[in-house]
């Protein structure tokens, strides 16, 4: 039993000082700014009607914006902010403001931020995207988790474009028969 835990130790030591994994260098660890297709940051002034949010929206395809305030950011709207705010009631949406149905004060990243802590973001703040901010905490980009799929699929092809179409059409992991 000894022989066994301590065996269990010295592996679990040999595994911590391992390099780190693929999905680790490939993925968690990559900087924001790395990702080759992040969207710029498509932005609406504070009070503006949230007609001009969705039509925003729909001509730059992207499924939020970022409100702005004389350059600073003070919220996020979303297509899910907006499809809630309009469940609830008869609401007209020429005099509907941005401001009734945007996300005040959005947890932000930086660029240079690593790719986990988006994850972890989205994950955390059940957000559809994430704004980026300068140093300055002026919007440049917005992250989703579109785009961290989209690079997730670009850094493993293999094993996530040749899967079969139904999980039930997947290979047996072994062979199978005499």
């Amino acid at each position: 039993m000894r022989d066994e835990q301590l065996q269990e130790e010295q592996q679990i030591a040999e595994e911590r000082t391992q390099p780190e994994t693929r999905f680790e260098q490939q993925v968690l660890q990559k900087r924001i700014d790395e990702l080759p297709d992040i969207p710029p940051a498509v932005m609406v002034e504070l009070g503006a009607p949230i007609r001009e949010a969705i039509e925003t929206m729909a001509q730059e395809q992207v499924d939020g914006v970022l409100v702005v305030q004389q350059g600073q950011l003070v919220g996020v709207c979303t297509t899910r902010d907006v499809v809630v705010k309009m469940a609830t009631g008869a609401v007209d949406i020429d005099h509907l403001r941005v401001d009734d149905c945007m996300q005040p004060r959005p947890i932000c990243l930086h660029p240079s931020d690593e790719l986990a802590y988006a994850l972890n973001q989205i994950f955390v703040s059940d957000s559809q995207l994430i704004p980026l901010v300068d140093a300055h905490d002026r919007p440049t980009g917005i992250i989703s988790m579109r785009d961290i799929v989209r690079h997730l699929v670009s850094e493993f092809p293999q094993e996530l474009q040749n899967l079969p179409p139904l999980p039930e059409q997947r290979l047996a992991p072994k062979p199978e028969g005499a």
